[in-house]
Order: C-alpha cells, then sequence, then structure tokens
C-alpha cells in the first residue's frame, strides 16, 4: 500500500504541478519565444517528482521483497 501511494501521491502531484506550469509557460511563450526553451527545463523540474515517486516505490517494495518471504511467485503459482 505504501508503494501505491509513494507512486500514486507524486505523480498526481507532479500533474497538478505540470497544469499549472504549461499554463503559464504558454502565456510566456506566447510573448516571448526565446524562452521556450526555459521553460521546458522547468517542464521537466517538475516532471521529475513523478519520476521520483517511481524511485521511491522501486525502494519500498525491494525493502518488502527482503525483509519478508513475500515472492510474485506466491500469487502466481
Amino acid at each position: 500500500m505504501g508503494a501505491g501511494l509513494a507512486f500514486g501521491l507524486a505523480a498526481f502531484g507532479a500533474g497538478i504541478g505540470l497544469g499549472q506550469v504549461v499554463r503559464a509557460g504558454l502565456a510566456v511563450i506566447s510573448e516571448n519565444p526565446a524562452l521556450q526553451s526555459k521553460v521546458f527545463i522547468f517542464v521537466g523540474m517538475v516532471e521529475s517528482i513523478a519520476i521520483y515517486g517511481i524511485v521511491m516505490m522501486f525502494f519500498h517494495l525491494r525493502t518488502i521483497v527482503l525483509t519478508t518471504n513475500f515472492s510474485i511467485f506466491n500469487f502466481i503459482f
């Protein structure tokens, strides 16, 4: 459950932040197209939040697997 929350909340927050950054970035680009590369850098910074959430999810799942006898094969076979 913690792994799902780590990714889900990070993706939710990144989605909200990305919407705000893109909205403001499009306004900036429409006024000054020379700032387009800087806007893309900010979009990448916001999107990295979701990537950090995925990394934390995998760390959490790894901890669960190493500390318990949990295995995905228990559910398959």
